[in-house]
């Protein structure tokens, strides 16, 4: 069996089809037999790996939302001063934005969808507990403003990606300058 030919391979080919496809076409404007023709695989390996298109939906948003939060993740360690920690999250999540646009439109389509729900596989839970206990600590430990972590989040990593996404966009020029003088801004108005 050639590595081609592993099943991995197909799966993996099958995910990486749907997030191009869906990321450029939608949900509904991306059928099976599109993935299966662009995968390279018939539509009864898909459902052999998936037993519904909504799974295969399911399935990918939790990969690529679990290598989002890692990815933001990277080089966080609760060892850091606060600042730091937090420096890190947003240029981490500056970086993923900007170099990460499929998976990007891919996110905002699904979490904007009917196809969100409430149930996450357990590892995007672990990842978005462990984002979100370093706003809970901050708080705690007097260093962030008692906000929920929602909102600290959203008034910091929340606008570092807006503002990639608008750099993306052509309507800001997010350059070093930029981005530390914003990530500052923000952490100005989340920290005590």
């Amino acid at each position: 069996m050639s590595g081609k030919d592993r099943p991995t391979d197909k799966r993996n080919a099958i995910l990486d089809a749907a997030l191009e496809l869906i990321a450029e076409r939608g949900f509904h404007d991306t059928p099976v037999s599109m993935i299966a023709k662009v995968s390279g695989v018939s539509a009864g390996i898909i459902y052999h790996y998936f037993d519904s298109k909504d799974e295969l939906i399911q399935v990918l948003y939790g990969e690529v939302k679990l290598d989002m939060l890692r990815r933001v993740g990277e080089g966080y360690s609760s060892d850091l001063p606060y600042r730091e920690r937090y420096d890190r999250l947003w240029s981490n999540s500056v970086d993923y934005v900007i170099s990460h646009p499929k998976q990007m439109r891919f996110l905002e389509q699904f979490e904007n969808s009917s196809y969100l729900k409430p149930t996450l596989p357990h590892a995007v839970l672990v990842e978005i507990e462990r984002l979100v206990g370093f706003y809970s600590a901050g708080t705690a430990d007097g260093v962030l403003k008692d906000l929920p972590p929602a909102v600290l989040i959203s008034m910091s990593v929340g606008v570092a990606a807006a503002l990639a996404k608008q750099h993306v966009g052509g309507a800001v020029v997010l350059d070093d300058e930029l981005s530390s003088a914003s990530a500052r801004a923000c952490w100005e108005a989340i920290s005590i």
